[in-house]
């Protein structure tokens, strides 16, 4: 009875929550991710995961993909959540957060390269496309007029545009941004705003975490400036 009693009394230890685990495509470049080999490093994505997780009281980790296969990866509940996503860049059913990240959609254009007033007007041109991306507005306008010049990410493709191998290419604010400041001597210029949006996270119908916590903590980064400070960063 001693014996039990004293097995009974000892001490629970807590056991701690698993990860919150993000999946992030491969193709993401500055400043939405920087990779070391195939480990997630830094940026916005990064910085926005350990915040995320933090406030949960959770453990970030990154399971880093090929842009096709993500969408699997969710719904097959080996990540929790793919922040920076909208519901039409995706074909599977998944979960949405709130609104989370804003940036805009883009045509860029190299400063000698005829002025375009509307997206028609890029029929049959050559622009700058990502491998796997889907381009819901342009695609819809277009159809097989859109010739699309795939890269594997949309830092490459702003580079064609520096060196004069493209004259246009889709981007987004962001990741423009990005570009600009570390090739300031880019003569570049945004040619059409094609979309303005405020990406949510995807959000895998798998996951243990609910989805009403995540967006309580995901609302409370936003009310106190976390988000926002985080974005001042990359601009």
């Amino acid at each position: 009875m001693l014996a039990l009693l004293a097995v009974l009394s000892w001490p629970v230890r807590a056991v701690d929550p698993p990860p919150l685990v993000f999946v992030a495509a491969r193709n993401n470049t500055l400043p939405l991710a920087h990779f070391d080999g195939d480990r997630l490093e830094s940026g916005l994505l990064r910085d926005l995961g350990d915040l995320l997780a933090e406030r949960l009281g959770r453990r970030a980790k990154y399971l880093t993909l090929p842009a096709r296969r993500t969408e699997r990866a969710l719904v097959e509940g080996q990540a929790d959540l793919m922040c920076y996503v909208m519901p039409a860049w995706v074909s599977v059913p998944l979960n949405w957060s709130v609104p989370v990240l804003p940036d805009a959609q883009l045509l860029v254009a190299r400063s000698d390269a005829p002025k375009l007033e509307s997206l028609q007007q890029l029929a049959g041109r050559r622009v700058g496309t990502v491998l796997g991306y889907t381009y819901p507005k342009p695609q819809q306008l277009l159809g097989e007029q859109l010739r699309r010049e795939d890269a594997v990410h949309m830092e490459g493709n702003l580079r064609k545009l520096m060196v004069g191998r493209l004259e246009y290419a889709f981007t987004e604010q962001l990741a423009l941004s990005a570009f600009l400041k570390s090739n300031p001597e880019a003569a570049l210029r945004v040619e059409l705003v094609l979309e303005r949006f405020t990406a949510p996270c995807a959000v895998s119908p798998r996951s243990p975490v609910p989805l009403s916590e995540l967006n309580r903590a995901l609302r409370q980064l936003q009310q106190d400036g976390a988000i926002e400070a985080l974005l001042a960063r990359f601009r």
